[in-house]
Formats: C-alpha cells, sequence, structure tokens
C-alpha cells in the first residue's frame, strides 16, 4: 500500500460518513489523537487512540496497534487490503501534503531528552506547589526529591502544574508521565504521546529496574502506589494492562507475583483478568482493608506490606 495514500488519509471525514462516533478530548484522549471505542477489543471508554498526523492507532486496553488500515479493514470486514486502498483513496485531504513532509517519523525514538524547559527538582530549590502536593500524599518532599529524578512542567504547555516522572527501561528513559498537582482533575496523569516516545508507558512498568528476578513482584495500579511500596513492585499505568506488560512481568522470572489494585470492583475485575494471564509462576490478587489503595498507605505502611510479601 502506498505510504503517501496513508499519509494522506482524511480520516476524521471517513468515520463522519460511517457514522463512527470519535471523541477529540477526554481522560483517554492524548493531544493531536482522536479516541475510540476499541473494536479490538470490548473496550467502551476510548482506549483506541488514532494520531491526525500520522495515521496511526494504538489501543491502550487490549495493545493492539499499528497503520490506520488495520482499522480500515476491520470496519469494512474484508480481508482484501487492495479494497481498503481503494477506500483511502476517496478520502485523500491534499492539504496535508506540508504537514507529512515537515513531520519526521519519530515513532519509537532511539533516545529521547527531557525538554530543557522542565525544572529538575532539586532539593531545596522546590518550588511550593511541589511540596504541597507530595506532603498531601504522605510523602517527604525532601526524601522524595533527593532520592528520585523528578521535574516540574512549569505553567505553559501540555505538561504544565504537572510533576514530571521519568519512565526507564533497563536503565534507559524511554518516556515520561505527567501527575496532576490538582486534588481533583479529570485528567490525572498525562503520559507523552506514543509517536515521541522511546517504549509507550503501556508497554513498560514503572519501577521495573527496581526489581530482583526471581523474587515476589507486586503489581499496582499508579506510580505513586510504587513509591508507597517501594521496591520490589510496578505500576502498570492504571487498570488497563496490557499484554506487553505480562510479559515484561515474565521476563523477570518471579517466584510469585502478587495484584494489589484498587478495591473499587472494576479494578478487582481487570487484576482478575491479569491474574488469569499469568500462566508462568503463582499469582495472586488481594487488596487492603480500611483503605481504598495503596497511595492510601504511608510509606512505613507501604514498606510493611512489601516486607510481609517477601515472606509470602
Amino acid at each position: 500500500m502506498n505510504n503517501l495514500t496513508v499519509g494522506l488519509f482524511d480520516v476524521v471525514s471517513y468515520l463522519n460518513d460511517k457514522g463512527v462516533f470519535y471523541s477529540t478530548e477526554g481522560k483517554h484522549v492524548s493531544s493531536g489523537w482522536i479516541g475510540l471505542n476499541c473494536i479490538f477489543c470490548d473496550d467502551m471508554s476510548d482506549h483506541l487512540g488514532i494520531n491526525l498526523i500520522s495515521n496511526y492507532m494504538s489501543c491502550w486496553r487490549c495493545g493492539v496497534r499499528g497503520s490506520v488500515t488495520k482499522f480500515i479493514k476491520e470496519i469494512e470486514q474484508t480481508p482484501n487490503f487492495r479494497e481498503v486502498f481503494l477506500i483511502m483513496e476517496k478520502y485523500q485531504d491534499f492539504s496535508r501534503m506540508n504537514l507529512i513532509k515537515d513531520t519526521p517519523e519519530i515513532l519509537h525514538k532511539s533516545k529521547i531528552q527531557i525538554p530543557t524547559f522542565f525544572n529538575e527538582l532539586v532539593w531545596p530549590d522546590v518550588t511550593n506547589i511541589v511540596k504541597q502536593f507530595l506532603f498531601g500524599k504522605g510523602f517527604d518532599p525532601e526524601t522524595i526529591c533527593r532520592n528520585k529524578t523528578l521535574y516540574y512542567g512549569g505553567i505553559l504547555g501540555n505538561f504544565k502544574h504537572r510533576l514530571i516522572l521519568p519512565v526507564n527501561m533497563r536503565g534507559r528513559l524511554v518516556s515520561w508521565v505527567g501527575r496532576s498537582l490538582a486534588n481533583k482533575s479529570s485528567v490525572p496523569y498525562l503520559n507523552l504521546e506514543e509517536e515521541k516516545s522511546v517504549l509507550p508507558v503501556k508497554e513498560t512498568l514503572y519501577g521495573f529496574d527496581e526489581v530482583s528476578p526471581g523474587a515476589n513482584i507486586v503489581v499496582v495500579e499508579g506510580p505513586l502506589d510504587q513509591w508507597k511500596l517501594g521496591p520490589g513492585s510496578v505500576a502498570t499505568f492504571g487498570t488497563m494492562w496490557t499484554l506487553k506488560q505480562v510479559a515484561l512481568l515474565r521476563s523477570l522470572k518471579p517466584n510469585k507475583v502478587l495484584i494489589l489494585f484498587d478495591s473499587e470492583p472494576d479494578a478487582q475485575e481487570s487484576a482478575i483478568r491479569l491474574s488469569k494471564q499469568i500462566w508462568f509462576c503463582d499469582s495472586e490478587v488481594f487488596y487492603l482493608t480500611g483503605v481504598k489503595d495503596p497511595g492510601d498507605l504511608t510509606v512505613e505502611q507501604g514498606r510493611k506490606v512489601m516486607e510481609d510479601i517477601k515472606r509470602i
């Protein structure tokens, strides 16, 4: 299939003609993307994203990814890519020519760097809004800022007023996420766009480098949950884990995987599904009594949970 035809394809016009609903903003929709209910899994909440520049698609729930041609093939229910090609030719937007020319392919870049306009949090020169956020989440700001490499997203741009958490795999920066510093945010975590990452965050595990192979591993939802438990725990960036993350767990050759998601029914159902995918070792789903999720623990309580798990 001609790459130019794919690049000039106007996916929005196609979806409008097909009567397919899509979202341009929302909890699961990144800037420059549209979100749809994934047609490749049982998603009901816009986890399938299509990038409006590259026409690249990716589902954060089931992990399917690739050219939008795969999506059209499924919509049209045809096994013939030639038919897909002919359909795409009907939706060519030649005003995209300059956009394609000026936008290099940056998916899975070999190297990325934290932007220079992010402020590294070096104690004691840490902005008060970050100190207050960390203290409110039960952390000692000085300890966290001295022990972790963190940044503040500043007051402008997509990551404004967010705590920037680098995502490293095997000692290499592959992406980052921004945690909103607001108490009530419709988008608590904002991920670096997939096309700008070495690896999308849903193909990583936060805390991966802090796990000893062959040990018991605790899987939690968010990075701040992982902070509370410490080394030996990993986070999946939400309850919607992927098979890539399961493969990463397997690569650590764990003795046992313990899944500690929020106590809410949807989170527990996701934890059970994850446990069923872990065939390579024993696994167990559990939750904490008295608190909603690991993030509600004190740091001391979180470390006590990890100590107890080591003896299981």
